[in-house]
């Protein structure tokens, strides 16, 4: 079992050993990691296909790393070369489309670069309303961090109006005991 496991050089049990690795690198010596995990990254693609979970497991696990080890450009260039790969291929759903997007609004905003954080979020949201909905929690999840990029600059008036408003929303639309709505509140 652990021969076909390992058989192929794009085969599951090879490609996890990889991401271990890229991991690892990333941890301990990320001047090489960026190759390793690109070439990783490419593989998994190849053997599964841009939207497969597999892909994007390893997509998720550098990134997160390359976050938790304080490498937010490479993370950002990561995360943005997958996304434009996988929107050029057309084989990746909105909803990851979606959530990858939200995630790279994040790590700008994590950098301190509010103006790219806000125009991806602002797009993003857009997209999410129009899958799902506005008070689906993506699109609400999208718009408090949004007031949080507004009182980050300053507008503290604008984000406290846009958080009353989503929680007016929220509440005609859910009721005023409904979990989502005392969260929100809370």
């Amino acid at each position: 079992q652990i021969k076909s496991f390992i058989q192929d050089e794009n085969s599951i049990g090879v490609l996890q050993m990889r991401h271990v690795l890229v991991i690892s690198y990333i941890i301990h010596r990320p001047e090489k990691a960026d190759a390793l995990a690109d070439a990783l990254i490419a593989d998994s693609i190849e053997a599964f296909g841009i939207g497969h979970n597999v892909p994007l497991g390893y997509l998720a696990g550098a990134v997160r790393t390359y976050r938790e080890e304080e490498y937010l450009q490479r993370a950002v260039t990561f995360l943005e070369s997958y996304l434009a790969h996988a929107e050029a291929e057309t084989q990746i759903t909105e909803e990851t489309q979606i959530d990858l997007n939200a995630w790279l609004a994040e790590l700008y905003y994590d950098m301190g670069e509010l103006d790219r954080s806000e125009g991806i979020l602002r797009a993003t949201i857009t997209r999410a309303e129009a899958l799902w909905g506005p008070f689906h929690e993506k699109p609400i999840n999208g718009k408090s961090k949004l007031a949080m990029i507004m009182a980050d600059r300053g507008e503290v008036d604008d984000a406290l109006a846009m958080s009353h408003d989503l929680l007016m929303r929220a509440r005609e639309h859910l009721g005023n005991d409904a979990s989502d709505v005392l969260v929100f509140e809370g």
